[in-house]
């Protein structure tokens, strides 16, 4: 993984304990995927299926660079060691199915503390 991604990570991890958010809270996670191929995406989205994952759209978008977006989301502890594993194995799983990962994004809920 290159370290400019476990860098990404940890400032997300930085902002989410900076709110006072409990990382050990489960909260939706969503992982974003670009493709140029139809085939490609639903097959991935499937795939992802398989994993217990929920898919949150799958189909066309309006970006000039890409012609098609999947979604997923699982719920989870973003946790900086996990998020590190799942990049590197998204990545990996992009590249298997011809596809580019995004990147994930989780809700961080703000109490009135």
């Amino acid at each position: 993984m290159k370290p400019s991604i476990s860098k990404m990570n940890r400032e997300i991890q930085e902002i989410i304990e900076h709110t006072d958010a409990d990382l050990n809270d489960e909260r939706p996670t969503t992982f974003w995927f670009y493709s140029a191929s139809e085939e490609n995406i639903y097959r991935l989205a499937h795939h992802l299926q398989d994993l217990s994952m929920r898919i949150v759209y799958c189909g066309k978008t309006e970006s000039e660079n890409h012609e098609y977006l999947l979604i997923a989301e699982k719920w989870m502890r973003p946790r900086m060691e996990r998020m590190n594993n799942l990049w590197t194995y998204f990545t990996e799983i992009a590249n298997r199915f011809e596809v580019t990962f995004d990147g994930w994004e989780t809700r961080i809920e703000l109490d009135d503390k």
